[in-house]
């Protein structure tokens, strides 16, 4: 049975192999480690933001939801490449939309390495609409959002 639930710190060590593995194919593409490689997820995990997707005990993917004043963020999602292709990440993303209408949000918002098309893609196909680019941090990114 799949099921998502907070991270917590026993996830730690899985949440960053799962981000490693999913973002590491980017790095060459980019020139340098994805933004979310270098997040600090022992403090995501503190602050209640990190949400786990797992199958038979197993953790399978995870995203990272941050309340702003006006919409929910999804600041990551990220899925181990072994499980890609099976509903994972759509299920995260599902999660989110019912997390931010929980919370009272008319919308949720997401960015993405203009590079990591794949991801572009998969965004546009469930709804998703860009709204600007911008470079920040260093990174080329692409905003998009959904109404809820």
């Amino acid at each position: 049975m799949v099921a998502i639930r907070l991270g917590v710190v026993d996830d730690l060590n899985t949440v960053e192999e799962i981000v490693k593995k999913a973002y590491s194919v980017y790095i060459d593409r980019i020139g340098k480690k994805p933004a979310p490689m270098i997040d600090d997820y022992k403090n995501l995990i503190h602050k209640q933001l990190v949400h786990v997707i797992e199958e038979g005990n197993l953790i399978r993917g995870l995203i990272v939801l941050v309340p702003m004043e006006k919409f929910m963020l999804v600041e990551n999602v990220a899925v181990h490449p072994d499980f890609h292709g099976k509903g994972y990440g759509r299920k995260l993303l599902d999660y989110a939309d019912k997390v931010a209408k929980t919370k009272g949000f008319t919308e949720i918002r997401l960015y993405t390495n203009e590079k990591m098309l794949e991801n572009l893609n998969i965004y546009q196909h469930l709804g998703w609409k860009e709204y600007k680019r911008r470079t920040e941090k260093g990174y080329s990114r692409i905003y998009m959002k959904k109404p809820l």
